[in-house]
């Protein structure tokens, strides 16, 4: 499903967010973990939301932590704090 979904829709980003919890439950997560750790590139030029872009790195975020690679687990959540800091104008830099 993921494939073949088009990516001006944020049913993209739900069906990557399932995928990576479907695989990461059932011990096979490493067909997806390359995917996974860029998936702040891959999905720059998907037409999300800010919330679907949110609850799409916060997903992979928790799950790359939950498999112990905790550099890409940060990538992804340093990403997910950025989109707040651009809507609220509150500088994460020290962060």
């Amino acid at each position: 499903m993921y494939n073949s979904v088009h990516t001006n829709t944020g049913i993209k980003s739900f069906a990557f967010s399932k995928l990576v919890n479907l695989t990461a439950q059932n011990d096979c997560f490493d067909i997806i973990a390359d995917k996974a750790k860029t998936i702040v590139k891959d999905s720059a030029s998907w037409n999300l939301t800010r919330d679907e872009r949110r609850e799409l790195y916060q997903a992979v975020g928790r799950t790359l932590d939950s498999k112990n690679m905790s550099s890409a687990a940060f990538r992804v959540i340093h990403a997910n704090l950025r989109l707040y800091e651009e809507e609220e104008g509150v500088d994460l830099t020290a962060v």
